[in-house]
């Protein structure tokens, strides 16, 4: 998605995805507002900003997301797809703020997650600990591989070592690529900085 049309302080508009707009609900005092720049992210990102402190239960919820269902000939559930993205968290300790891939019904393919576990930072996937840590205000480059015909998932982040695959985090019901984006709710999820997102359907003959 672009970002260059948005004015800093005003939400994203279209994703250039098949379903253009985004999905953007925010909860107040929380919002998504594109800004100039966010830690090492200098390129006009949209932020995600909870903004409630250490809210528990009490924490606005968040999201982000975009239809990405069309690869040009039809659903997509056959064949791999990668979904890349950039992000950092700016708050130091958070609960969960998860990245997820879902299917039409909502159920999740895939989640990579800002955690923060016994006072590390730690990013998760389909919530195992990927041994993988996360810096304030630092970016991270990640891409998420779908492979609809093993019903597998897995995650490579900038500056840590791939993930084995896994199975769909919701199993062998999950039956398509959907959507994607930010789902943040009822938890504190911080402050996440977001930008580059764009999803690949891979050549069918590329191992």
């Amino acid at each position: 998605f672009e970002t260059a049309g948005d004015a800093p302080g005003a939400p994203p508009t279209v994703t250039n995805f098949p379903g253009d707009d985004w999905t953007d609900n925010a909860k107040a005092p929380g919002t998504i507002l594109v800004q100039s720049s966010i830690g090492d992210l200098i390129d006009q990102p949209v932020v995600l900003s909870q903004a409630g402190g250490a809210c528990n239960k009490n924490c606005g919820g968040l999201e982000l997301s975009a239809n990405v269902y069309d690869d040009g000939t039809g659903v997509a559930n056959s064949g791999r797809y990668e979904v890349h993205g950039s992000s950092l968290q700016a708050k130091p300790s958070v609960k969960d703020a998860p990245f997820q891939v879902v299917d039409g019904d909502g159920d999740v393919l895939a989640a990579l997650a800002y955690r923060t576990v016994s006072s590390q930072p730690t990013w998760y996937f389909n919530n195992q600990d990927t041994n993988c840590a996360w810096t304030t205000n630092m970016k991270q480059d990640f891409v998420i591989t779908i492979d609809f015909t093993t019903k597998k998932t897995s995650v490579s982040i900038s500056g840590c070592s791939p993930t084995p695959a896994v199975y769909f985090q919701d199993g062998n019901q999950a039956g398509e690529l959907a959507r994607v984006g930010w789902y943040l709710m009822g938890i504190d999820a911080g402050i996440v900085g977001f930008d580059d997102l764009k999803v690949i359907r891979l050549p069918d003959n590329v191992p």
